[in-house]
């Protein structure tokens, strides 16, 4: 949230690796379960609904 509340205008990049816990992926990554903690953080209503507010477009990096 914090860091949401001072973003700039203009465009901000947030490196993110969410997802699913997995004994595959804990075999070719020491950054594992935190993915999951990513996961919730980043779909978390609270989340959306401060997007929404601020006015955060979400885009992939692909959109720019």
């Amino acid at each position: 949230k914090s860091i949401l509340n001072h973003l700039k205008d203009g465009v901000t990049e947030i490196c993110a690796h969410p997802g699913f816990y997995d004994s595959g992926i804990s075999k070719i990554s020491s950054y594992s379960l935190m993915r999951e903690k990513e996961l919730d953080i980043l779909t978390h209503t609270e989340i959306k609904k401060l997007t929404g507010k601020l006015g955060i477009k979400l885009i992939s990096f692909k959109d720019l």
